[in-house]
This record gives structure tokens, sequence and C-alpha cells, in this order.
């Protein structure tokens, strides 16, 4: 919850989803008349919040390898300037705005009270936590200790430049994909729905008839497998 930058309780959330999964288990069992379609819907209800916080965390993670590049750069700058990791951390904390400006501003701030840097460095390899990050709080261990890997900062934020534009065309060519998967995931109930009122021949069929329940389930088999296909793409674009 907290990596998501959701403000909500566990206890709240949990409760959210436990409220919508009963409430889909019910719709399957009351309305559809089909249990294993009503399983299939209690399944999507709760995972489709965990799917929104997966997106959330995404997200940030996205805008911190965005801005890791320049973040590197200014340290790089700074570190050249003085050979002190601390301050380079604070000044570049202090230049680079949120989310991963606080990151090394308190990443610097902890060296600068006296905490182990290998623990500091090791809590900040878990918050830049894809390959970049962790190839950058590596670096700036051994630059606590010898400032002689100074350049291999350069390299680094040039590296971490090539990957972003790579991954910000991968991101545009998954784009289109991902908005028809989660479109797929929205329309499947309102359409089966509208069926019923548009043909009501088709209400009897899809609720009593054998192939018809087949049918339904299938239907909404296909929210599982889109959620499970927009969280493929997600992780596939970073």
């Amino acid at each position: 919850m907290t990596a998501a930058g959701v403000g909500i309780s566990v206890i709240r959330y949990m409760f959210f989803i436990a409220t919508g999964s009963l409430f889909g288990f019910f719709l399957g069992v009351v309305i559809l008349k089909n249990i294993p379609a009503a399983i299939i819907i209690a399944v999507s209800a709760f995972l489709l919040p965990e799917q929104h916080l997966a997106g959330k965390i995404a997200q940030k993670r996205e805008k911190i390898i965005s801005q890791l590049a320049p973040a590197v750069r200014i340290f790089y700058a700074e570190y050249n300037d003085t050979p002190q990791v601390e301050r380079a951390l604070l000044i570049t904390g202090d230049r680079i705005s949120a989310p991963l400006g606080p990151i090394l501003y308190l990443s610097g701030r902890q060296l600068a009270v006296g905490r182990d840097p290998d623990e500091v460095f090791a809590d900040l390899a878990k918050k830049l936590d894809f390959y970049h990050g962790r190839m950058f709080a590596q670096l700036l261990r051994q630059a606590y200790d010898d400032s002689a890997v100074a350049p291999l900062f350069s390299r680094l934020a040039t590296k971490i430049a090539s990957y972003q534009q790579l991954s910000k065309k991968n991101r545009s060519n998954l784009a289109y994909q991902g908005i028809v998967a989660r479109l797929l995931n929205v329309l499947v109930l309102p359409v089966f729905l509208a069926m019923q009122y548009i043909i009501p021949e088709t209400a009897s069929f899809l609720i009593e008839h054998p192939m018809g329940r087949i049918v339904v389930t299938i239907c909404f088999a296909s929210i599982l497998v889109g959620i499970i296909l927009d969280r493929m793409l997600s992780e596939v674009q970073l």
C-alpha cells in the first residue's frame, strides 16, 4: 500500500476487496445461476484492485527510472567536485523532485548522521528495485570507500539514458494492446446484461442451457485472462 502511494489502511482495503468478491459471487449465483462463473467473477473482483495497485507501483517505478539518469549526472558532478558521497547525495536529492529526490536525500542524511553505509545502500537498493537502480546503489557503496570509481557514474548515466529511449519506444508499441485488454475487461459484464434486455430469449439460453453456461463461463474467464495479460504487458514495458 505504501509503495503504491494509496492512502487507505490495509484493513479497509481488505474489506473492500472481500465485499467486491462476495458481491461478484452473489451476482454469479443469483443472477447468472452459474457457479463456475461466480467463482471467476469473485476471483476477478479480488485481482482487479491488486492490478490497480500494481499499476500505481509501476507508474512510480517508471517515474524513478526517468529521473535516475539526470540524478546520476548531478551526483557525478558534485562528487567530482568534492568526493563525499553523503554531500553529493544530499545535493542531488535536493535538486531532483519526488519520488526519487526524497529517497536519495534520505540516504544522504542517514550517512551524515553516521548510519552504517552497508545498511544505507542496502535500503537504497531495495527502494530502487530495478536493474540500474541496484547498480547505482552498488556504485555508491564503492564510491564511499574509493573515489576512483567516479567515472563509472558517467557511464551508468549514459546506459540509463539509452535504456530509457528503448523503454519509451517499447511502451508506445504496447500501449494499444494494453488499452484493448482493459476495454475488453470492462465491457464483458455490461454487454452480457444488455443482451438479456435487447434479446430476452438469450437469457434462458445463457442461464439454463448447458452450452449457454459454458459460453458465460468462457466470457467471464476472459476477464481473468485479460488481467493477467495486462499485468504481463506492464512488466514488459518496464
